[in-house]
């Protein structure tokens, strides 16, 4: 993955969810597209690359315990924060279901991740929280990026892969 890649999604947006606090998927993971496709009905609202891009960054960080559910819609099938990404991967966001039994896209909206002390703590780390660095929003920490990686590879979901939830739709 690119640097500059991993920065935006990875990096940044674990700063951002550190700082502003928990925060649906949809808001988290928005550099401005997707909300001005939506206004202004220009083409795909959420482009397939962009929810793959959101159920592995979410996948990831799970599992290398960084960040965290820290609410989500009750549904029967939901049970850990893994269960979570496979809802996501059954609908599209900008699905919207008749039967009022079904959440369709809505689950991207309900659900709201937040960071995890440990996730935290990795941040600080690196220095990525200190006041002189939130204002830098362009500041790119490589030894940040190793470890990440490092951590990824040791679950066997490292950055060679992609889509390590299947959309079914």
């Amino acid at each position: 993955m690119k640097s500059s890649l991993f920065y935006r999604i990875y990096q940044n947006k674990l700063r951002e969810l550190s700082i502003i606090g928990d925060a649906n998927l949809i808001f988290l993971l928005d550099d401005g597209d997707i909300i001005e496709n939506f206004y202004s009905n220009i083409g795909e609202y959420f482009p397939r690359d962009w929810c793959i891009d959101i159920i592995d960054f979410m996948y990831r960080m799970i599992s290398i315990n960084l960040a965290e559910f820290r609410s989500f819609v009750s549904l029967s099938t939901i049970h850990t924060d893994l269960d979570v990404l496979h809802e996501l991967a059954k609908v599209p966001p900008d699905k919207i279901e008749d039967d009022p039994d079904k959440l369709g896209g809505a689950v991207w909206y309900a659900c709201e991740a937040g960071i995890t002390k440990e996730g935290k703590a990795f941040l600080n780390k690196f220095n990525l929280l200190t006041s002189d660095n939130l204002d830098n929003s362009f500041l790119f920490c490589p030894e940040f990026k190793k470890e990440i990686e490092c951590l990824c590879d040791e679950k066997d979901i490292g950055f060679e892969k992609r889509e390590l939830i299947k959309l079914r739709y």
